[in-house]
């Protein structure tokens, strides 16, 4: 399907507008799926991705990036990564720098475990940024899709809907 004249809107601000193509092939073995994106300065990126059928299951494709396509019988479809990638930092020195001290109790504890909770420290377990798709095909030759980027914080970075014909 295409969609031209969409926009899409990112954290901090601002709109773009873009231009997509993406398409899903299936012959019953593999499927192709084809994505193409022009931003408002036209520059082109497009992704062909392949991916095998396993044990006869028709709603779930798993691509050679990494992801999985769950065809759903609703007519929506979603589009995630198999499995999420950590990348673990560590600033080499011990597990918090208290050596042999005694654990905080009572109110110093659970402030520490809030403190702990909401830190932004380099030693925190962090993701690869990957992204998210899901999509409906609503009646006609219309499909919408969402597509969501998500930091390797695991905040959304981007999120683009789009309204797409397909031919």
């Amino acid at each position: 399907g295409d969609g031209e004249g969409t926009r899409s809107s990112r954290l901090g601000g601002g709109m773009l507008k873009t231009k997509t193509r993406s398409g899903v092939q299936w012959d019953g073995k593999t499927i192709r799926r084809e994505f193409e994106v022009v931003d408002e300065r036209l520059r082109s990126a497009r992704k062909v991705q392949f991916g095998d059928m396993g044990g006869g299951v028709v709603d779930v494709l798993s691509l050679e990036d990494g992801y999985r396509l769950l065809l759903l019988p609703s007519g929506c479809f979603c589009c995630l990564p198999e499995r999420l990638e950590p990348e673990i930092q560590t600033d080499g020195g011990g597990e918090d720098g208290r050596g042999d001290a005694p654990a905080p109790e009572g109110d110093m504890a659970k402030l520490e475990a809030m403190m702990k909770g909401f830190s932004v420290d380099d030693n925190i377990v962090k993701l690869k940024a990957f992204t998210a798709e899901l999509g409906v095909y609503t009646g006609g030759k219309e499909r919408k899709r969402m597509v969501r980027m998500y930091n390797s914080d695991g905040t959304m970075m981007a999120t683009t809907l789009v309204t797409e014909q397909r031919s």
